[in-house]
């Protein structure tokens, strides 16, 4: 195996990893999103809504690492050809 060969295969690996950490960081976005919005709800008592404006905004935040990550994927497809 050439040192080339070695390098794109390494790269590949990574840009894999990358790609599917992806789901994780917006499993963890919804999550922390929904205990910050329950402590908010204990703290100062507006419940649903705390709760409800958590999850949103951990939503929001996944999607944007989505969009993020097919914006790189995209730019690596071109750079690759």
């Amino acid at each position: 195996m050439s040192r080339r060969d070695l390098e794109e295969r390494t790269r590949s690996v990574w840009r894999a990893a990358r790609y599917a950490s992806v789901g994780l960081e917006f499993g963890i976005s919804v999550v922390v999103g929904y205990f910050v919005g329950h402590w908010l709800e204990d703290k100062f008592g507006f419940a649903p809504w705390g709760a409800v404006g958590g999850i949103s905004l951990g939503f929001a935040a996944g999607v944007m690492t989505l969009v993020r990550a097919a914006k790189q994927a995209e730019r690596d497809a071109e750079r690759d050809g």
